[in-house]
């Protein structure tokens, strides 16, 4: 293929990938957009489908997620390098296989591309699961029996099988493709809710003040059940500060059953050892609280915390993790598993941000709810503001960067989804049996490198062998008279 036609495919391909994340979110294309770089990738040798998929990565993390310069400056540069390696050790690595004549390829690929893609998500030490191709679809009847990552799975094993040659394989990537459709377009749209309404009030303010949040706490119509605070709506430890709490019971006294708010907790003011904290306040005082497990990185964000549980409230069991912790299969998980019924969050976007950061965060929530089966209330400071039904659908949601109350209605679920109970496994399991698959790569790459010295040398010492017959005829009596 001539250079002009691959890097023309490989852009192409990587722009179809960035138009189906927020805020464009045509998620159609992105069960084929993958499929050009993949042929590009297929054709070429080790060291060019490399660079391919360091030029494909850094177009798709560059145009998504141009607001990382409105938090990095400079520095996004370097983040968007390291994820498009990423993509690019991906391309090597399937390069490889071809060029290894291995079988099954379109599996190991896929195998490759998922592990790389849960490793830097949720095991890497600046894990960042956005921008995946499970989350570029929307929630759907797959997401709570493998969560995202098995759908991830599903798309790029169907765009590897559509390139391969023969039309069993066609065939197969397209029947896979057109299942994951009908997953999306047979998931439900409304849910009927069954038990007994939770009515919440979810305010979103960018104002980060305490008394700001009061006000706005106190002026919505009606009375609610819970009242939920965005991330860092308390600027002070309530466990250190006895005013705030009493002018939270006391709000409560007037408006509400429980309130949660985002916060610190000071393990040790004198060594700024502190955790991001959502409080779990009632007319009593303090319920329940929750350390943030994933800080952002490069942000000081507390120290992580290291359990993901729920506590009991009247009727049922809830969750609260915060933020980032949604962006992350674990928490979410963990808290079902120990009982979460329904799941309020308290979140930051800052409008500094963009709305693009905004929108692309806000798609999180959705998958988690599908995975977990549960309702999700989400309150952030200025958007997106959500709730969300069990199937990841939105039922409400305010505009962003206003300042406003959603009020509306949750309700606490039993059921249990098949990824809450091992599904979760998928993803790790993936992701070690690509270790095994690279280990191979690695094995074979020695051995036809150990293959080469040992040609090498043999032909060293057959010339050496040459020279040294040649030098024994050269000083010989006769050829020397000669």
């Amino acid at each position: 293929m001539e250079i002009r036609w691959r890097l023309g495919v490989t852009t192409a391909s990587a722009l179809m990938v960035v138009m189906a994340f927020p805020p464009f979110s045509w998620w159609g294309p992105a069960l084929l957009a993958w499929s050009p770089f993949f042929l590009i990738v297929r054709e070429s040798s080790p060291r060019r489908a490399f660079s391919l998929g360091l030029m494909h990565g850094g177009i798709v993390y560059t145009l998504s997620l141009t607001w990382f310069l409105n938090i990095f400056s400079l520095g996004a540069v370097a983040l968007w390098f390291l994820l498009a390696l990423f993509t690019a050790i991906w391309g090597w690595l399937y390069s490889q296989l071809h060029a290894y004549k291995f079988r099954f390829i379109p599996l190991l690929g896929t195998i490759l591309f998922v592990g790389l893609e849960y490793f830097r998500g949720e095991l890497f030490f600046l894990s960042f699961p956005w921008i995946t191709p499970g989350t570029a679809l929307p929630p759907n009847l797959l997401t709570p029996i493998f969560g995202t990552y098995g759908v991830t799975f599903l798309v790029v094993l169907s765009g590897l099988l559509l390139i391969e040659p023969g039309k069993k394989t066609e065939l197969s990537g397209l029947a896979i493709a057109l299942g994951v459709l009908l997953a999306i377009l047979m998931t439900p749209n409304k849910v009927e809710p069954s038990g007994t309404p939770v009515k919440v009030a979810l305010v979103q303010s960018e104002d980060l003040k305490f008394e700001n949040y009061l006000t706005q706490s106190s002026i919505f119509p009606g009375v609610v059940d819970i009242i939920v605070w965005p991330e860092y709506a308390l600027k002070e430890d309530p466990q250190q500060n006895p005013e705030i709490i009493e002018k939270i019971t006391a709000l409560l006294h007037k408006r509400a059953h429980l309130l949660i708010a985002g916060g610190p907790t000071w393990h040790d003011p004198d060594s700024q050892d502190w955790s991001n904290t959502a409080f779990s306040f009632t007319k009593d005082g303090i319920l329940a609280t929750h350390f943030k497990n994933y800080p952002i990185p490069f942000s000081n964000d507390g120290k992580a915390g290291t359990e993901a549980k729920s506590f009991s409230f009247e009727t049922g069991r809830i969750g609260t993790p915060i933020c980032y912790d949604c962006d992350h299969q674990r928490v979410v998980r963990e808290m079902t598993a120990d009982g979460a019924q329904l799941f309020f969050v308290p979140t930051m976007n800052k409008i500094k941000w963009s709305e693009r950061q905004h929108l692309q965060h806000g798609v999180h929530s959705r998958h988690r709810a599908a995975e977990s089966g549960r309702w999700f209330a989400v309150a952030s400071t200025s958007g997106l503001t959500q709730i969300i039904d069990p199937y990841g659908n939105v039922v409400d949601h305010l505009p962003l960067i206003e300042s406003d109350t959603l009020i509306g209605q949750v309700y606490f679920e039993n059921r249990e989804t098949i990824f809450v109970k091992f599904g979760w496994l998928f993803g790790l399991v993936i992701t070690g049996c690509a270790l095994l698959i690279l280990l191979l790569i690695l094995w074979k790459i020695r051995n036809q490198y150990r293959e080469y010295l040992l040609q090498r040398d043999q032909k060293i010492r057959s010339l050496n062998a040459n020279i040294k017959k040649s030098d024994s005829h050269s000083l010989s009596p006769k050829s020397f008279y000669d």
